[in-house]
């Protein structure tokens, strides 16, 4: 499995995280500076977060990625159906194929909640709310807030999924805040 297919399967199932590749990054805590993210983007981190990079994907932590976690990720391609991105398309067209992206992942066991247009970093981009029903495996339900944005040669995404119950939205304002402070590279 590529890095690029592993950074959004660490989307879908947070519990992956730790058993995969992204285990072996280094984490360290959140500091009052801006931080790096992928291919030259920056954003300011909630305080008291820990946080690891590996390749194209930074991932961010209060109370471990199996619990909650806050993803800064670059697409190049869409990892599991190889679908090329067009980071000039129209917000909607680019929505359309992350969303085609998770259904794939998961043999289309996301519900799509909500498809909106969405403002990322002063470009027009696109925001996703999707719950993932994972009771067939005795697992709760996992929310998640996605935002994205074309640039350079990709699709940057920033995305916040955490257990639907209590961590979902204890955590969203510092997602939101994390969203509002996010910067392109140039």
């Amino acid at each position: 499995m590529n890095r690029g297919a592993l950074a959004l399967l660490c989307v879908l199932w947070p519990a992956l995280f730790l058993g995969s590749g992204c285990a072996s990054a280094q984490w360290k805590p959140t500091g009052a500076e801006r931080e790096s993210g992928p291919r030259g983007s920056s954003f300011a981190a909630p305080g008291g977060w820990m946080m690891a990079s590996q390749s194209d994907d930074t991932v961010l932590s209060i109370d471990g990625p199996q619990l909650q976690a806050i993803h800064v990720t670059f697409h190049g391609e869409m990892p599991a159906t190889k679908a090329a991105l067009d980071p000039a398309a129209p917000p909607s067209e680019l929505a359309e194929l992350y969303i085609a992206e998770l259904q794939n992942l998961t043999g289309s066991q996301v519900e799509v909640v909500e498809n909106t247009p969405a403002t990322v970093a002063g470009k027009p981009g696109f925001r996703l709310r999707v719950r993932h029903n994972r009771h067939a495996q005795h697992a709760p339900v996992d929310a998640y807030e996605i935002y994205a944005v074309g640039h350079g040669s990709g699709l940057y995404v920033l995305s916040y999924g955490a257990f639907e119950t209590y961590l979902f939205e204890r955590d969203r304002a510092a997602f939101e805040e994390l969203v509002k402070s996010f910067q392109l590279p140039p």
